[in-house]
């Protein structure tokens, strides 16, 4: 499966965190990027991610997808596929 630049928002959150995890570690993606979007809200926990936090493909991103153009600029910025 072809997933060379991927965003998930919310993701120091608990489903998110674990989301991310697994796709890291998965072999059979030719995943290049993965942006994670979170506004560091009541239920992120930077924590929750720790162990990934030096792979090279892992990027967070402190935005409110809430703003005007946040996710666009990203998407753009990052050559986003998903």
């Amino acid at each position: 499966m072809q997933l060379e630049n991927l965003v998930i928002t919310g993701g120091l959150g608990f489903i998110g965190s674990h989301f991310i995890k697994e796709i890291l570690r998965k072999k059979d993606y030719n995943l290049h990027k993965l942006i994670n979007v979170d506004y560091m809200g009541y239920g992120s926990n930077a924590k929750n991610l720790l162990d990934v936090e030096d792979d090279k493909r892992y990027k967070h991103v402190n935005s409110d997808i809430s703003s005007p153009g946040a996710l666009k600029s990203i998407a753009y910025e990052n050559r986003i596929d998903l």
